[in-house]
């Protein structure tokens, strides 16, 4: 192994550290009950964050695609913590609407060969994502920390 590839592990590694330090204190105030979070956003996050670390892994991203494929994870066990604690049992027709629009995207990113519309079309899924967030932050204003 050379130098190189030494310096990349060493900053996935730190990236990946940087990562859990990040999510750490959202998901310890889930657990204590002072956040939660509305799981169909983070289900559309995680999904399109565990697709761009595939994508990269494809094109041969090695171990810079490791941090990326931690944070998918990491959202998804949010969205996976969001379902098991019902933290927001209102899903309304306006939140259904956000996610179909984000999952029935993703089928039109894996066709796109245009990096340029893939990042837009990705870009776009997760600002569709922050939908029902939004909607549940107007609702329910104390539920995040």
């Amino acid at each position: 192994m050379d130098k190189k590839d030494v310096v990349k592990e060493l900053i996935s590694g730190l990236a990946i550290g940087v990562t859990f330090i990040a999510f750490l204190p959202y998901i310890q105030s889930i657990f204590s009950g002072r956040t939660q979070p509305h799981v169909f956003s983070w289900v559309i996050w995680g999904c399109t964050t565990f697709i761009v670390f595939l994508a990269q892994l494809e094109a041969g991203g090695g171990v810079g695609a490791w941090p990326i494929g931690i944070s998918g994870l990491v959202t998804l066990f949010i969205a996976f913590l969001a379902y098991r604690n019902k933290a927001d049992i209102t899903i309304t027709n306006l939140d259904w609407t956000f996610f179909t629009a984000a999952m029935g995207s993703i089928p039109v990113w894996y066709l796109t060969s245009d990096p340029t519309w893939a990042v837009i079309l990705l870009t776009t899924i997760d600002v569709i994502g922050f939908g029902p967030t939004i909607r549940k932050a107007f609702a329910h204003p104390y539920d995040e920390d």
